[in-house]
């Protein structure tokens, strides 16, 4: 058998195009021409703003939460002991005795416990959208 031949080359398509020099030296017809890209960087700048707020805010609302999360409650058990005098035996028990445990519980409130999954939910969800790629258009926007 024959070799086979080469595969041709051929020159990728540049993924954006560049502004021809005529339109960046003159004053005239720059801004029409950059205005949509400009557009397009201030919006893409507000939604990472805005991103970036309701992060901060769903930490200062998970802070303000952490105290309220447990809280004591008083709580009270009777335990009934029954009686086994093995020190004299002619004593005779009344009855069991009666212990009375009283002690504070640490408590989870279950709004804050509800809140606060939730708001570590919304916080994974919106670090996982500030965390894609810049997209191709706004690479394209800032080098033109």
């Amino acid at each position: 058998t024959s070799p086979v031949p080469p595969s041709s080359f051929r020159l990728p398509s540049p993924p954006f195009s560049l502004l021809p020099s005529e339109v960046l030296l003159s004053k005239d017809a720059l801004l029409p021409s950059v205005i949509k890209d400009i557009n397009f960087i201030a919006q893409q700048a507000k939604i990472y703003s805005d991103r970036m707020n309701t992060l901060g805010a769903l930490d200062a609302e998970y802070m303000s939460g952490i105290p309220d999360l447990y809280s004591n409650q008083r709580r009270q058990f009777h335990v009934s002991v029954p009686c086994h005098s093995k020190f004299n035996k002619s004593h005779v028990c009344l009855g069991p005795a009666t212990i009375v445990f009283r002690f504070d519980e640490m408590t989870p409130h279950p709004h804050w416990e509800e809140r606060i999954k939730q708001n570590r939910d919304e916080h994974s969800e919106l670090l996982g959208a500030l965390c894609v790629p810049i997209p191709h258009e706004m690479c394209k926007a800032v080098a033109r």
